[in-house]
């Protein structure tokens, strides 16, 4: 936030090991559909859907890196701005990262999702409230510009994004492993 780190938050050889990933995965989808070992067909619509959805949430990503390689050292006004939304972003990002928990949990272990998924949409909310806040008031310890606010406008859209990616995600897996029905689960 202070400029101490030159390393970008996901480097290029990350990148490229992830999308890698991703078209081995998609070969694995190719193939799967002619094999007969399976009990029945092989769901190929969505796992092809949900690859894609994977393929987005990474070029979401990859849009986010350009953003922040552009100027790696940020101004004094954004430092500011960073700080007064910081407590807004990390609950945004530690509700995304709880997403591609729940999903991650559901795909290894071939579980049915437990409902709907919590959205992120509030957590947002909450951000671009609180950068509204921060232009609108007047008290600032720095000049603050347009450009200053543009990370963060990057990061709201991007983190919208991965939000629409994540909930088709979600779809995905439970047209996959149904939905978990606490009611079959009561001891009567």
């Amino acid at each position: 936030m202070r400029g101490e780190s030159l390393n970008s938050y996901i480097n290029i050889s990350e990148e490229f090991e992830l999308q890698h990933y991703l078209s081995r995965l998609e070969s694995l989808r190719a193939s799967a559909i002619s094999e007969f070992d399976f009990k029945g067909p092989f769901p190929d619509e969505i796992y092809a859907s949900a690859l894609k959805c994977t393929s987005n949430m990474l070029d979401a990503f990859h849009a986010m890196n350009v953003i922040i390689a552009k100027d790696l050292r940020a101004s004094e006004g954004e430092v500011e701005i960073l700080k007064f939304t910081a407590n807004e972003r990390a609950q945004l990002c530690a509700r995304i990262s709880h997403l591609f928990q729940v999903l991650a949990s559901s795909m290894k272990l071939e579980y049915p999702m437990n409902g709907a998924l919590p959205s992120t949409e509030h957590a947002r909310d909450r951000l671009l409230a609180k950068i509204f806040k921060y232009r609108a008031s007047g008290k600032r310890a720095r000049p603050v510009s347009d450009e200053d606010f543009a990370l963060l406008y990057a990061y709201a859209l991007v983190t919208g994004q991965l939000s629409v990616e994540i909930a088709k995600l979600g779809a995905e897996v439970e047209r996959l492993f149904g939905v978990l029905d606490e009611d079959r689960l009561k001891l009567e």
